[in-house]
């Protein structure tokens, strides 16, 4: 069974046995967006179950199915920073930019030096641009889902996406060049050990 027809299926009739296989559907995206906001993988773990348990209980209050992953998300959203607030005791919670291991953990469908470069990437954009371009290019939510999960309007969610896309070429031109300029760095080189030789 699909993922779309499980969720179908589920909002439906809201029963256990409806929600187990949109479970296994729901429960590796809520991980993984917890692993790129910078948690640790039991935090993550914890939270995605927690998410989902609301999810059950509450699927019947759904007024709007076909906003479900923002819905998910803006519910992922809010146990984040519930767990902050009770953590930290109201404190500024500061993320830190991802760790080598964690956006290994994040890139496994890719080859070993795509993975590198993701990281690399997603490691120099800001936490805020971080998540917005994980719901829209990773969990593949339309701006009307990243809308309702980041509770901001629409025309926010483009300029940001805008500005990040942007942000990310400027990134990838600039480690393009880099390699481009070390390629032919180590071709002159080369060039002159053989006329040397």
């Amino acid at each position: 069974m699909g993922e779309k027809l499980a969720l179908k299926q589920f909002l439906h009739t809201p029963t256990e046995d409806g929600f187990r296989p949109l479970f296994g559907y729901l429960y590796p995206r809520l991980h993984r967006f917890y692993l790129l906001q910078g948690l640790e993988t039991m935090l993550a773990e914890d939270l995605a179950q927690e998410v989902l348990l609301i999810v059950y209980r509450k699927a019947a209050e759904l007024r709007q199915p076909e906003l479900f992953y923002g819905w998910l998300f803006q519910i992922a959203r809010h146990e984040m920073a519930r767990y902050w607030r009770r953590k930290t005791k109201l404190e500024l919670v500061s993320f830190e930019l991802l760790s080598a291991e964690l956006t290994a953990r994040l890139t496994t469908e890719l080859p070993l030096a795509e993975q590198s470069r993701l990281a690399n990437w997603l490691a120099q954009l800001e936490p805020v641009e971080r998540e917005i371009v994980s719901l829209r290019f990773i969990d593949e939510l339309s701006y009307d889902e990243i809308a309702l999960a980041l509770a901001i309007p629409i025309g926010t969610v483009k300029s940001r996406l805008f500005h990040v896309r942007k942000k990310l070429a400027a990134i990838i031109e600039g480690e393009f060049h880099r390699d481009r300029t070390t390629l032919n760095q180590t071709l002159g080189l080369l060039e002159k050990q053989r006329e040397k030789g």
